[in-house]
């Protein structure tokens, strides 16, 4: 049952950090006008900040409740090395897509279409650094640290690794095997090194890469 609770809480945390997509988007009869940029800024701004300190705090807490008989992993990854994995991540999610075809993921062309919109800097913003850091709290920092207090590494590993590809997908097609592979290295790098700044790295480095070959090639 510590796992269904826990499932549901993530899932509930990957609903409240989209909140602030919201200021990215046109708000109708607002737009243009000379105070919309202000409004959408104020709006982004708090809903992020409220959701950081609400998310740092339950990330806290999941530290603070690990048992003494739990050991904290210390290996030492270098970011050269986390780069060189990310890389290897979107090599086999690129050659899992070609062997498996499907068709043109609509979620994608939304993306280049909002990055191109009045506010694409901030979708840019959120999808390359803000929503990284947060689903690596989420999934990682609070989620992953909370099984590890009850389970092994592996077990932990392996639902948080499901958990994130299912939650970005709701489907259980290439899309979700591709995030299988990504997910399965942001929680590997979590278990080994027990930095949660070396899997938000990673994640910042693996959809800043994703973004720049979905906009050049």
């Amino acid at each position: 049952m510590k796992i269904v609770k826990n499932v549901l809480q993530v899932w509930g945390l990957v609903l409240l950090i989209q909140l602030p997509v919201l200021g990215e988007m046109d708000w109708g009869d607002l737009e243009p006008s000379k105070f919309s940029l202000l409004f959408h800024l104020l709006y982004w701004g708090v809903s992020l900040s409220l959701i950081f300190w609400g998310i740092y705090t339950l990330r806290k807490k999941a530290l603070q409740t690990r048992h003494e008989q739990v050991s904290t992993p210390n290996q030492k990854i270098s970011y050269l090395k986390i780069i060189f994995l990310v890389f290897l991540a979107i090599v086999l999610e690129i050659l899992l897509s070609n062997i498996f075809p499907r068709e043109k993921n609509f979620s994608n062309a939304v993306k280049l279409h909002d990055i191109f919109s009045n506010y694409g800097w901030m979708t840019l913003m959120t999808l390359n650094l803000l929503s990284p850091a947060l689903e690596e709290l989420v999934f990682r920092g609070i989620f992953q640290e909370k099984l590890s207090h009850h389970y092994s590494k592996s077990i932990a590993i392996f639902f948080s690794t499901v958990v994130f590809a299912f939650l970005h997908t709701y489907t259980l097609d290439t899309h979700f095997f591709q995030h299988i592979i990504s997910g399965f290295l942001f929680s590997w790098l979590y278990s080994q090194t027990g930095d949660i700044k070396k899997s938000i790295f990673a994640h910042i480095a693996k959809n800043t890469l994703t973004t720049i070959l979905h906009l050049f090639l």
